[in-house]
């Protein structure tokens, strides 16, 4: 049985204040998608750290609980704990909460849920940006993270190893971190012996020779410490000692910090994949990652072939040769653009994630605002491809621009991927994130509009709705009106061409009583006027009523297209959606 995220719950982590419940979209049969739609800066990233935190123990690639690089998982508006808890629609349940110990440090237990033990499964945009800022010669160990050893699902893991880059980053934090106490020990020191600190030695034997000649009459701090275990009395001024302690702690962290930053260097680099294992997948994802890019690009007329080097420039360097149909041959920075190089770096990245659900990880997807540098086409291809490639996979997405919320809508519906929507209105401090969960179609809303909404929300979304009908209706019907991409036209200039193509088939009734309520869209509008203060909920429900009445006329729901012209020998017959559910004549 495929396992999906049936639901989670999140309290104090990140931007969600107070605790909220969220359902996700899932089906035995079929694939299925969950859509956040939010301004940035709304929350949405904060439920997708929270299901990283809970299934992997990580936010955003890595362990660390305290990095200033990082975000923050504290919610800075509750003194709670963050805890999150996760259920699957195997039945699992899992916790996590972070806690502060006396010394002030954050610890959570990061084990790794068994679903997911494999490999990340949340793509961010700064994973593509990374791809491509790792020199080639280092590249391969962006994924020494990811556990493609065997597919025991019963196997725990105690974690995923850290990304490299995220690592790198922390570690190049925490070394500066001791650098910098280690030039204020030195400023201290040179502070109360009256020297400038530039003198003094802060590495190396230099610096034992210096402080033992200059400062400790002779001695090193083990022999002081040896002296005072016997009894002795060695006076040195509190705020020097400490100082000095502090320099040799910070030299022994930052050697630590240099040890563990070269194990990621190509000729030693090891984590608990193997390179030979990542080497080996690569070399069998090559053509797929070659085929799937030359179907999504645009610039598929000017390349012959893509083909992905792996190991030549050192045992973990990855790089690409694209050659094009002129017989040159070039590397995809010098001629992709910004897109074409999110893309390729997309598809190493999916790629990899359908691997990892080859070895046993869970079939889950998250795309978190990924696509905000891709041009509306290519993004459409981009999901058409992981709806084509991904069947029976559970499909999570946050997204901030409406245009491409509406276009996933119709792609993933006319796919028949089974789809929940929750819209972001809002974030307060005190509450976190203000969540709905809206279908996003607009004929489900204004259901819910008759049976409880008000008179002017019942008017004002049976309005929008018959625009939406409008619109889609005046790109495949013969109206006098040529429709192209990106115009823009009222209801008032699409209406008129439509009830007149519409009035002689079988839904004559329906266009004939919307040309006699028509006029109630403008009745609730945004102007004041007496008349529509009587305007009756009974009328307002006859309005959407017969809205929805021709929405069903010439929309079908089961295979998502709108009524076309059918043409038989040149002659057109009817009109009907593709699997002809939909039938008008």
């Amino acid at each position: 049985m495929m396992v999906m995220i049936k639901s989670i719950e999140i309290e104090a982590f990140r931007g969600i204040s107070l605790k909220k419940e969220i359902n996700f979209s899932t089906d035995e049969k079929r694939s299925c998608c969950t859509l956040f739609v939010g301004d940035n800066g709304s929350g949405k990233s904060s439920i997708i750290d929270a299901i990283e935190f809970v299934t992997q123990g990580r936010i955003h690639n890595t362990q660390s609980l305290s990095s200033k690089s990082k975000v923050e998982a504290f919610n800075k508006f509750t003194n709670k704990k963050p805890s999150i808890s996760i259920t699957l629609t195997d039945g699992s349940k899992f916790s996590r909460t972070i806690v502060v110990d006396d010394e002030g440090k954050r610890k959570a237990d990061q084990s790794v849920m068994p679903q997911f033990r494999i490999a990340p499964f949340v793509l961010r945009r700064i994973n593509k940006l990374q791809f491509w800022i790792t020199e080639e010669a280092k590249r391969q160990v962006l994924f020494f993270n990811y556990n493609l050893k065997d597919n025991d699902i019963n196997k725990h893991s105690s974690s995923l190893n850290d990304s490299f880059v995220e690592r790198i980053k922390e570690l190049d934090e925490e070394r500066l971190t001791e650098k910098i106490k280690r030039r204020e020990a030195r400023g201290i020191i040179a502070k109360y012996k009256n020297i400038d600190e530039s003198i003094i030695p802060i590495v190396g034997n230099d610096f034992y020779s210096w402080i033992r000649d200059n400062l400790l009459n002779g001695m090193s701090l083990g022999n002081i410490d040896k002296a005072r275990n016997k009894g002795m009395k060695i006076s040195i001024h509190p705020k020097i000692e400490s100082s000095l302690r502090q320099i040799i702690l910070s030299n022994k962290r930052i050697k630590e910090i240099d040890n563990e930053i070269n194990k990621y260097t190509p000729k030693t680099a090891t984590t608990s994949t193997s390179k030979n294992i990542i080497n080996n997948i690569f070399n069998e994802l090559s053509q797929s990652i070659s085929e799937t890019f030359l179907k999504l690009t645009t610039l598929g007329n000017a390349i012959d072939k893509i083909i992905m080097k792996i190991g030549e420039v050192s045992e973990v360097s990855l790089s690409f040769d694209i050659y094009l149909k002129n017989g040159e041959i070039i590397s995809p920075e010098r001629i992709l653009s910004e897109a074409n190089l999110d893309m390729l770096a997309f598809v190493v990245f999916i790629e990899m994630t359908k691997k990892a659900v080859e070895f046993g990880q869970a079939p889950i997807l998250i795309l978190d605002d990924v696509f905000q540098s891709v041009d509306s086409g290519v993004r459409l291809k981009i999901v058409k491809n992981i709806i084509d490639n991904l069947k029976g996979w559970q499909i999570i997405i946050s997204v901030h621009d409406r245009l491409w919320k509406e276009q996933l809508i119709e792609l993933l519906t006319i796919n028949n991927i089974k789809l929940d929507v929750y819209e972001i209105i809002n974030w307060k401090s005190d509450l976190g994130l203000i969540l709905y969960s809206d279908s996003m179609l607009l004929d489900i809303t204004l259901k819910k509009n008759i049976e409880s909404g008000s008179i002017n929300e019942i008017i004002s979304n049976a309005s929008i709705l018959l625009e939406k009908i409008c619109t889609n209706l005046s790109f495949y019907l013969p109206i006098s009106i040529t429709r192209r991409k990106n115009d823009k036209y009222t209801l008032g200039d699409l209406w008129p061409g439509i009830a007149k193509e519409l009035r002689k088939t079988n839904i004559s009734l329906v266009i004939e009583k919307i040309n006699q309520l028509i006029y109630l869209r403008n009745m609730a509008g945004g102007h004041y006027n007496e008349w529509s203060l009587s305007l009756t909920r009974n009328e307002s429900i006859e309005f959407a009523e017969i809205i929805l009445d021709f929405y069903y006329n010439v929309y079908c729901i089961n295979c998502g297209y709108w009524l076309q012209d059918v043409v038989v020998a040149g002659k057109k017959i009817a009109r009907s959606c593709r699997c002809q559910k939909v039938y008008v004549e």
